[in-house]
């Protein structure tokens, strides 16, 4: 489809979304007034807090977060080995100028080591202070 046509088929959908009327009031007779008005911000405040106290299980956090910290774990670790396992076989295997190109590689592959397991490191330090502060 043409870009022109796609837009003037939104714009027809939207002129004729905005032209349909709605009848939905959501307001009843007692908040029109103040005292009405605050009434029900403090029955919203207080439900918020009431319902709020156990929104967050801090076991049920520290739980999933374990279970996504060691598939991340896992993950990275077998793409770095096996990263490893092939510039070194391709290292052995090739002639002198191919070994100077794979060796190149090196630099960033050790470099990407770092930052991947330094990340996994500084999540499990900051989720274990959260822990213990919490």
């Amino acid at each position: 489809m043409n870009k022109t046509v796609l837009t003037k088929i939104i714009l027809i959908l939207i002129m004729i979304l905005t032209i349909i009327p709605t009848n939905n009031v959501f307001a009843d007779e007692s908040s029109f007034s103040i005292d009405g008005f605050v009434k029900e911000a403090d029955d919203f405040i207080e439900g918020g807090a009431k319902e709020g106290e156990d929104l967050i299980e801090k076991d049920g956090i520290k739980s999933i977060s374990d279970v996504i910290y060691n598939t991340l774990l896992a993950i990275g670790l077998v793409v770095a080995v096996a990263v490893g396992i092939f510039l070194g076989i391709k290292i052995m295997a090739s002639s002198i100028e191919e070994q100077a190109k794979y060796k190149q590689l090196l630099t960033p592959y050790l470099i990407g080591c770092v930052v991947i397991f330094g990340a996994f490191g500084i999540w499990k330090m900051v989720v274990n202070i959260l822990q213990k502060s919490i």
